[in-house]
């Protein structure tokens, strides 16, 4: 059975991605709930081109279809997988843009993570010249109706976003290319916008990520270890130190625990705890100097390597297990993950592999961003994923999951 191809090659430091297809397509089911493996417009049982093998090797049964899988917008790719844009190509849906009114309000910043709350989508944004951005907010949109969005606050550089009670809590780091550029952890109401509501720091410190754990407690990565905030109500005003960290990049959270990337007593890995009280424990060894990007689905901890893709339990003896490899991957991709699907972007391309691994094959191609933008983050909000393009084109995209 003929598969979906691609190479990664490297241009003036912009990974691009170059793509054939063959006389079929590995099929994968979007949603969680439904089976795959329909390969074609039959059903088929190679598990080279499964989304849905275990891992013993084994094939879950697939809905099948009378369907033109290649190119029907109802069924792109797989069954019941329906194009937002009524646009299918080769199996893939034509992203959505989500902001209408992106040139006018962000100009040329790239959307650099987004999230949601009671219908309305929060999206941070940063510029290379340092200035005019910081987070929009716009009401999430309903299909094929964009949203118009509205400048929240300013504040340059910021890296991640997180909602926590009625502010945005937001981390941006140290960047020594522009000057009055220091790093700082704060909140922001809601509640207050304007184009020239400018956010005021409550911390300066190298914030690189930030999470919230449970409903309560926001953590933040730094250059001096994982860090919770713990002044007045959870602001950040005061940081107290988790965990006995000494330097962390990314940090994940949900109400069962957190997981980072980082240092701890000199081994740079990936590191999970179940409570804060408790001294994480390193789940993976990172082979480069930089720290993996890393996702939390449901009680596995997933991360991107230098040309790996992996997963483990965040505690117990499991061993790792690897999900893909090779020059689709690389430590700084972004990487978002559910229950059943891990996906990442590179480069310009957009990709998927079940958590239970490609196979064997290669990971499905969701999205390619036209040369030379590149993809610059990933989120899994609802039955769509939402990823944002830059470098060209500026935007934020979407597709169904």
């Amino acid at each position: 059975m003929g598969k979906r191809r691609f190479v990664v090659l490297s241009s003036v430091g912009i990974l691009l991605l170059v793509f054939a297809c063959g006389e079929t397509l590995r099929e994968d089911d979007p949603l969680a709930d439904a089976g795959s493996d329909a390969a074609d417009e039959s059903p088929s049982n190679e598990t080279g081109g499964s989304e849905t093998g275990s891992e013993d090797g084994s094939v879950s049964d697939a809905p099948t279809c009378d369907a033109a899988l290649l190119s029907d917008p109802t069924n792109c790719g797989a069954c019941g997988r329906t194009c937002e844009t009524a646009a299918c190509d080769a199996g893939a849906c034509e992203p959505f843009n989500v902001v209408a009114n992106w040139a006018a309000v962000a100009s040329q910043n790239v959307p650099i993570h987004v999230v949601s709350r009671d219908g309305q989508l929060y999206i941070a944004d940063v510029n290379q010249a340092g200035a005019g951005s910081g987070v929009l907010r716009c009401t999430e949109p309903v299909e094929m109706k964009p949203c118009n969005a509205a400048r929240l606050f300013i504040r340059p550089d910021i890296r991640e976003i997180v909602m926590f009670d009625a502010s945005v809590a937001y981390a941006a780091p140290f960047n020594a290319t522009f000057e009055n550029f220091d790093g700082g952890v704060g909140m922001f109401p809601v509640d207050a916008s304007g184009v020239d509501a400018m956010a005021k720091d409550e911390t300066i410190i190298d914030a690189r990520s930030i999470a919230l754990f449970g409903n309560s407690t926001v953590l933040v990565a730094t250059s001096e270890g994982v860090k919770r905030c713990s002044g007045v109500n959870g602001s950040c005003k005061t940081l107290t130190a988790v965990g006995g960290t000494t330097n962390a990049e990314h940090v994940v959270a949900d109400a069962n625990g957190y997981c980072y990337s980082g240092v701890q007593a000199g081994v740079r890995g990936v590191y999970c705890a179940a409570t804060l009280a408790e001294t994480p424990t390193l789940r993976a060894n990172a082979t480069t100097a930089a720290s993996p990007s890393i996702a939390l689905a449901g009680d596995r901890v997933v991360w991107s390597d230098q040309n790996k893709l992996a997963i483990r339990k965040r505690a117990g003896v499991e061993a790792e297990m690897e999900l893909a490899s090779g020059a689709v991957l690389t430590a700084t991709d972004d990487v978002a993950a559910d229950d059943t699907y891990v996906v990442w972007t590179h480069g310009n391309a957009l990709l998927r592999c079940p958590l239970a691994g490609c196979g064997g094959g290669d990971p499905t191609l969701l999205a390619v961003a036209e040369q030379p933008a590149v993809f610059r983050s990933v989120a899994i909000i609802g039955k769509w994923i939402y990823f944002g393009q830059g470098l060209f084109g500026q935007k934020l995209l979407r597709i169904p999951r």
